[in-house]
């Protein structure tokens, strides 16, 4: 579960770099990854939104709750707690 995280968290990056540089342009995409990658993921969600395309900030929330949730189960399946 934890591993699918990692499928789940680039498809999430790759895409939100994909609507961020529809949406924003090549400039934002920049700064977004001067930010070390991670801001590409907020951008597209803000650039989305600027542009009205509802369905873009829905499939980048959604993907990103999904990686997260995989990666707290996973880490959660990897702890065992002594009885």
């Amino acid at each position: 579960m934890f591993w699918s995280s990692w499928i789940f968290g680039v498809y999430c990056w790759f895409y939100s770099f994909l609507l961020a540089g529809q949406s924003l342009g090549t400039v934002w995409v920049i700064i977004g990854l001067l930010f070390g990658g991670v801001g590409v993921i907020p951008l597209a969600i803000i650039g989305s939104l600027i542009r009205h395309w509802w369905m873009g900030a829905g499939e980048v929330g959604f993907a990103l709750l999904l990686t997260l949730a995989a990666r707290i189960g996973g880490l959660k399946a990897l702890i065992v707690e002594p009885d």
